[in-house]
C-alpha cells in the first residue's frame, strides 16, 4: 500500500484543514462540500462511478490512520495497492480498473472513497 497527497487546488496543509459542509449519496455519485479553514472559500467535490464509500469520525479516525499512514502534510491522498480495492474484486471485476481509492480528511471527519474519477471545483 503506497499513500501519495493528491494535487487539488484547494489549501489543506494538514489533516483538519477543511471542514465538510454536506455529504450526499445518489444514482450520480457522491457530492461532498467542504470550506477550506484559512480563507473560508466553498469547494464541491464530485466523485462518478463510487464503488463504496465510507465516512470516519475524526476522533475515531485514529484507528484509520493506524491503518492507513497518511503523510502528515496535506489533506487529500490516493492509496495505491489499496487492500480495500482488492477486498471489493479489483483484478476480478473489469469495471473496477479504472477505479482508485481517495481519501479525504476534514476537521471532524475521515471520507474514504472508492471511485472511477473525481473533480473539484470552487463552490
Amino acid at each position: 500500500m503506497n499513500i501519495k497527497p493528491r494535487n487539488v487546488p484547494l489549501k489543506a496543509e494538514w489533516h483538519r484543514a477543511t471542514t465538510l459542509l454536506e455529504l450526499s449519496f445518489s444514482r450520480n455519485g457522491l457530492a461532498m462540500r467542504v470550506v477550506e479553514e484559512d480563507t473560508e472559500k466553498e469547494w464541491h467535490f464530485r466523485f462518478r462511478e463510487v464503488q463504496a464509500f465510507k465516512c470516519t469520525a475524526e476522533e475515531s479516525g485514529a484507528a484509520v490512520r493506524g491503518s492507513l499512514p497518511l503523510p502528515v502534510e496535506g489533506a487529500f491522498y490516493e492509496v495505491t495497492d489499496s487492500p480495500w480495492l482488492r477486498e471489493l474484486g479489483l483484478g476480478k471485476l473489469a469495471y473496477l480498473s479504472r477505479a482508485k481509492h481517495y481519501v479525504i480528511c476534514c476537521y471532524d471527519e475521515i471520507v474514504e472513497v472508492v471511485a472511477s474519477d473525481h473533480a473539484i471545483e470552487p463552490a
